[in-house]
């Protein structure tokens, strides 16, 4: 038998290690008395659906999060930081219907910047209206994943599923049945 040094076997990735990195960062930052956090196996674009507590409660309202990780330490001239994105990845979360995130875990801080996916899509249309025919997109992440943020993104997610509780609601009532 080889000596276990001398054998032939997997080795790490940095992009691998990155991506645990990043987890162990994200993972804390959400109170378990306000998320329930699922973190989705087959990766389609979403890492993570958010469930939301309110006092004991399972609203069965949530949020999608797209964590992505870099070890530059290299800022822009305004302190963002820059990520490629694929237009596929932008549009499936745009089609999953709830409030969407992207994270950028940054090695070399230790922290994860994030952009809300409206403001990211609302940025592009700006810049040009056929945003969705460009294969990727560069976004800036230049707001931190802290608990002041947690707590907008809680409300955000909040009232958005209200709101989508208010049309099913009246959906129900007005729609014929099938």
């Amino acid at each position: 038998m080889k000596d276990i040094n001398n054998i032939l076997l997997p080795k790490s990735s940095s992009n691998e290690e990155l991506e645990d990195l990043s987890r162990k960062v994200f993972l804390p930052l959400f109170e378990e008395n306000l998320f329930i956090i699922k973190h989705e196996f087959i990766d389609n674009g979403i890492d993570y659906r958010l469930e939301i507590k309110n006092n004991n409660l399972k609203l069965g309202f949530g949020l999608n999060f797209q964590l992505k990780s870099t070890d530059s330490i290299i800022a822009n001239n305004d302190g963002s930081y820059s990520k490629n994105i694929e237009t596929s990845n932008i549009e499936y979360l745009l089609n999953n219907g709830q409030p969407a995130f992207y994270g950028l875990y940054i090695k070399g801080k230790n922290q994860i910047l994030y952009v809300d996916l409206n403001e990211a899509i609302k940025t592009l249309y700006e810049k040009d209206h056929d945003w969705e025919v460009q294969p990727n997109h560069t976004l800036r992440f230049n707001k931190e994943l802290n608990k002041k943020n947690i707590q907008l993104i809680y409300k955000k997610a909040i009232d958005h599923g209200n709101m989508l509780r208010t049309i099913n609601y009246k959906g129900s009532i007005f729609s014929p049945a099938v």
